[in-house]
């Protein structure tokens, strides 16, 4: 379990009512949000990997995270944990294994939001394959600035981004010269949309 700690937990459960009240939080579904900005055009890694804003919302900092260990293969579910949060949670993993730790895929936490990835959580992981699961309706994710952390910082190889919707977000990452220019394949659903199926015991 990486995400919630205690401190975390502590702070949604002292602030939950003020937080609710201020919200507006009402049983009426989920509000579309203005929509974001498309990804830019050419696609420039470099230009997207600046340091930004973290999530500090109360409830993401109590969102579930935690690595699924099957054999020796191992997945990073990142729920919509705070990113600081989680490379905390890593970092001894980490140097218990000579600076990365191994995971197979990581599920991107908060289906690709930037606020939910930074260097540290990606320069502590040792692993090639991004898997973002989302339509983009409401929030209009994935962000280009996460999967660009995740294509720099980590680890040498080639990588895998794992996609279960073509959409606005993510269809630009499939562009061959993109792809090439910075050594990773691109998947996405061959039928069904919102189901696309990962080789975790595949070496590559």
């Amino acid at each position: 379990m990486l995400s919630p700690d205690e401190l975390h937990l502590a702070a949604l459960g002292s602030k939950w009512s003020q937080w609710h009240q201020q919200q507006g939080v009402r049983a009426r579904g989920l509000v579309k949000k203005p929509k974001r900005p498309l990804p830019p055009n050419p696609l420039i890694v470099e230009d997207l990997i600046a340091p930004g804003p973290i999530d500090t919302e109360l409830p993401n900092g109590s969102s579930i995270a935690f690595i699924a260990e099957w054999g020796e293969r191992r997945i990073l579910f990142g729920g919509d944990a705070h990113p600081d949060l989680l490379a905390a949670s890593l970092e001894p993993l980490a140097a218990g294994e000579g600076g990365r730790y191994r995971v197979d895929v990581l599920k991107a936490s908060h289906h690709g939001s930037a606020k939910n990835t930074c260097r540290k959580l990606i320069e502590m992981l040792d692993c090639r394959r991004l898997a973002i699961s989302t339509n983009g309706n409401i929030h209009c994710h994935p962000d280009p600035q996460a999967i660009a952390l995740f294509l720099h910082f980590g680890p040498e190889g080639r990588k895998h981004l794992y996609f279960n919707y073509v959409t606005e977000q993510t269809r630009p990452w499939a562009k061959p010269e993109v792809a090439d220019r910075y050594g990773y394949s691109a998947h996405f659903p061959p039928d069904e949309e919102g189901m696309i199926a990962i080789d975790v015991l595949a070496d590559d």
